[in-house]
């Protein structure tokens, strides 16, 4: 099936596993014929726990070619032992739709008799290609989820303040409270410790300097070891904040030494 094999991207034909679930003999071995030529993979139908040759202990097929009598028996055990949700199932049929319901627990197909190679080609290339869009879009949603917001959020007791790490010069401990220092000259406080902010902002701009502050480093502009302090810089302000031996070794880490 030149269809079948043009798509690529790691989804091809080959990969399916498919599985004939029909009565009919005739129709199963010219439907068998027709998908070992495309090259799947066909599943050898056994008397399965639902008694339709699926057996929902085994991995299942991702397509399921089923004859519109056993369609018909599998609609009526809906919900009634049928545990497993197949993402694909043609029904073959002497129309294109019979008299049952599309099963909830798949995407429903009409392959109408009498069957010829192209229209099996064009349900499995479909399917394919239905196959590879879930599977970019299963990619994305995980990109989606690992996205990390550009604000961090600040409890407060009225409500939730979203600020940018930028806009944040420092924190410093008060008890069980924590003030947070801005660019803009003025402060929030937030009722959590600085222990807190200290786990919550591993592995970013902001590095413990005491047991009281936690500094956003790209404002630090001098150590002095002499008298143990930290000079912040910031559109024309100056803090000057106690560093303690403990946390000096651990702020030197994120520095370069250029002479």
């Amino acid at each position: 099936m030149t269809g079948m094999n043009s798509i690529t991207d790691n989804l091809s034909a080959k990969e399916l596993n498919v599985m004939i679930v029909c009565s009919n003999k005739k129709t199963e071995k010219e439907l068998r014929q027709i998908l070992q030529t495309g090259g799947v993979r066909l599943l050898k139908a056994k008397n399965g726990s639902n008694g339709l040759g699926i057996d929902e202990n085994k991995p299942s097929p991702d397509l399921i070619f089923i004859g519109a009598k056993e369609y018909q028996q599998l609609e009526a055990r809906k919900g009634k032992g049928l545990k497993r949700a197949y993402p694909g199932t043609v029904v073959i049929a002497d129309t294109p739709h019979p008299s049952v319901q599309g099963l909830e627990f798949g995407n429903t197909t009409y392959l109408t008799e009498p069957l010829s190679y192209k229209k099996v080609e064009e349900i499995v290339s479909q399917y394919l290609m239905m196959r590879k869009l879930a599977k970019i879009e299963k990619v994305l949603t995980g990109l989606n989820r690992n996205v990390v917001p550009s604000r961090l959020r600040f409890s407060t007791r009225t409500g939730h303040v979203f600020l940018a790490p930028e806009e944040i010069i420092y924190l410093k401990a008060d008890s069980n409270y924590t003030h947070v220092f801005l660019r803009d000259r003025k402060h929030i406080t937030v009722s959590k410790s600085l222990r807190t902010f200290d786990v919550g902002l591993k592995d970013s701009d902001f590095v413990r300097i005491s047991r009281s502050s936690i500094i956003n480093i790209n404002y630090l502009k001098e150590i002095d070891r002499t008298s143990k302090h930290c000079l912040l810089h910031v559109n024309g302000q100056q803090f000057k904040l106690p560093l303690s031996g403990s946390y000096s070794k651990k702020l030197m880490e994120h520095y370069k030494n250029c002479c």
